[in-house]
């Protein structure tokens, strides 16, 4: 359950916590920098609090602060590159650095402290909230990525994309997608698709849209799947 939690409180502090606007903020002063990794260490102290007695709290604080800092500065500094595929590369490098984070205080965490034996009851629900965090903010940001690395004329910064209908109905698929998995209704899900594909019909008679249209759509499908699995393991 510990890195379960702490997957959910990575997901909550490091996306849906951080909106564009923070993003680019972040970017441009320090001090925004510092206001991010303080949320996404409170994020991550909420978990702490169910595991550690106060010293060993204040110790993995102050190290996830710092740490998180660092690997953010050293991603901001790397992100100068506007190359669409270089941050791709980047943001999966600094996720992949944030796990390793998670794992290493997965070992530290070893038993309940008694708040946490208290809310032990609640284990049932970790996954089942892990599952919607997973395919809400973190999926979305990650098909953003990748859709800007697919177009190889792109040169932008992903901070910049104001596509906000199409990332809320990506979200809404993701969670229908769930919803319906959960209800082990998965021929339903075409419903979905098809429904996504009669709003969009006009504007897939250009080869470019169809093409990252399916692209988005697959990785939306895939961060659904996964999700359900998750729920269902």
């Amino acid at each position: 359950m510990k890195i379960f939690l702490l997957l959910i409180a990575h997901c909550i502090g490091d996306f849906s916590l951080q909106p564009m606007a923070l993003a680019v903020k972040k970017k441009e002063s320090f001090k925004y920098q510092l206001l991010h990794s303080l949320i996404y260490t409170i994020c991550l102290s909420l978990v702490f609090l169910l595991y550690t007695g106060i010293l060993k709290f204040i110790v993995l604080f102050v190290l996830t602060f710092f740490i998180h800092l660092l690997i953010d500065y050293l991603r901001i500094i790397i992100s100068k590159n506007k190359n669409a595929t270089f941050q791709l590369i980047a943001f999966f490098g600094d996720q992949l650095l944030h796990i390793i984070m998670l794992i290493i205080n997965s070992k530290v965490l070893i038993d309940l402290n008694q708040i946490g034996v208290r809310l032990y009851h609640l284990h049932k629900y970790v996954k089942i909230i892990l599952g919607f965090a997973l395919v809400l903010a973190p999926a979305s940001v990650t098909v953003k990525h990748i859709l800007f690395a697919v177009d190889q004329n792109t040169s932008s910064d992903i901070c910049v994309d104001n596509d906000r209908v199409g990332s809320l109905i990506g979200k809404l698929e993701r969670v229908i997608i769930v919803i319906l998995g959960m209800m082990n209704l998965y021929t339903s899900i075409a419903l979905v698709f098809t429904a996504k594909s009669l709003a969009r019909f006009k504007q897939l008679e250009d080869k470019s849209f169809a093409e990252r249209y399916l692209v988005g759509t697959f990785l939306s499908l895939l961060f659904g799947l996964i999700a359900i699995i998750i729920i269902k393991s």
